[in-house]
């Protein structure tokens, strides 16, 4: 897939539109050979580890799902890891992985429906893998672990527990201690943190607060201990209260050369998690903007779709697609790849995929990137028909796919 173009772009400044013309980059993508990945099989994320790609996700067969793992050399040849920390009673769920002086962790949950516990395994060398207990990661009620993040010589992960934003941090890897946020370890407001990044201030982790969900950041100088940024938008600076802004949350988060920026979904659909999206800037992760952004070329019947951002030569790029505002039977999304080059305002697509998508399944983050030299390796799942149909619908299922994306000027 290559795409190339000169666009007119309305750019919005102090309430007035003006028009320019921007010759955008001439994209390529290579969706990777897919063997290794079975059906049934989903990447949620990858990272680099002592010469190594390392891939974790899921797999699904007869109504279980799995941890799994690939490794690859050269990010087209892919080794699914075997190993038995990876399966057990219920479900086991990787959702995020980063690497540290200590080796590489992997991070989701494991149990069952309505009885999730935290989860974390751990490897010095990419190949053999320990789980480390529920026990060792505490707290009350259920835990998912959403995102973990590589600072100085710390690993910090993010997720929810009981129902409450919650951090864990580890030294080593092995050894975790849960974080106090706001002063507390345990407790506090509902909401999830979904993603961390490294940052001015040190860390910035994003998400949603509140029963009726509006996006929530949070700020730390090494992960020890962590300050929600106000309770109100308003200390964000959009100069609004949190209860007139759009109910949602943050689900990815970047930093670029000039500051952060923030996703936030705000469409209030199960099968929309990541749809609607709204863009916030930050010079230096203590004040937030919320720009009025545009996302242009989304077909009509359809919203936008963003599940992680990151920063390119040629600007952030945000990886999503688009989704039915309905839910069309079973019929899936599609995959898109967006460029803005102005900071976050105004964001154009400029390829994607040719294959379909599940918008929001179980647990699932969605695509995620990562620089690969002068690329960006994308992983995640595309679905394919199967040759069931149950009352009238044919049924689709995933199959976990890695594409890389190069950006020529």
């Amino acid at each position: 897939v290559e795409s190339a173009s000169t666009t007119s772009l309305p750019t919005t400044t102090g309430g007035s539109t003006t028009t320019t013309t921007e010759e955008l980059p001439v994209v390529s993508i290579t969706q990777l050979p897919t063997d290794t990945f079975p059906e049934g099989s989903r990447l949620s994320a990858v990272t680099r580890f002592d010469g190594l790609l390392v891939a974790v996700g899921t797999t699904h067969e007869e109504y279980v799902t799995d941890a799994a793992i690939w490794t690859s050399t050269d990010g087209a040849t892919w080794t699914q890891i075997e190993d038995d920390d990876f399966v057990g009673d219920g479900h086991q769920v990787m959702l995020d992985v980063a690497s540290g002086a200590n080796g590489v962790v992997a991070v989701g949950s494991e149990g069952r429906p309505d009885d999730y516990d935290a989860a974390v395994w751990h490897s010095s060398d990419g190949a053999a893998w320990d789980a480390i207990g529920a026990e060792t990661l505490g707290g009350s009620g259920e835990q998912i672990i959403w995102a973990i993040e590589a600072h100085d010589e710390r690993l910090v992960a993010v997720g929810e527990a009981g129902g409450s934003p919650a951090v864990w941090a580890s030294d080593d890897g092995t050894t975790w201690v849960r974080a106090a946020i706001d002063g507390l370890v345990d407790g506090g407001d509902a909401g999830a943190m979904y993603a961390i990044t490294a940052g001015v201030p040190g860390l910035v982790a994003v998400g949603s607060t509140g029963l009726d969900p509006h996006p929530s950041i949070w700020v730390s100088p090494d992960g020890s201990w962590w300050t929600r940024l106000a309770g109100e938008l308003d200390a964000l600076g959009a100069g609004v209260d949190a209860a007139d802004t759009t109910p949602g949350r943050f689900t990815a988060v970047t930093p670029g050369p000039d500051g952060l920026v923030a996703i936030a979904a705000t469409a209030q659909f199960d099968w929309l998690t990541f749809a609607r999206p709204e863009v916030w800037i930050s010079p230096d992760g203590l004040s937030w903007t919320r720009q009025e952004a545009t996302f242009l070329d989304t077909p009509t019947g359809t919203y936008a779709t963003v599940t992680d951002v990151l920063w390119t030569s040629a600007g952030f790029i945000a990886i999503g697609g688009y989704a039915p505002t309905q839910p069309g039977g079973w019929t899936p999304g599609t995959h898109a790849f967006r460029l803005s080059r102005d900071g976050g305002t105004n964001w154009r697509i400029v390829g994607g995929p040719e294959t379909a998508v599940w918008n929001s399944p179980p647990l699932a983050q969605g695509l995620r990137g990562i620089p690969f030299g002068d690329s960006i390796l994308v992983v995640g799942g595309h679905a394919v028909p199967t040759d069931e149909v149950v009352n009238g619908y044919t049924q689709w299922i995933d199959v976990g796919s890695v594409w890389l994306v190069d950006i020529e000027e």
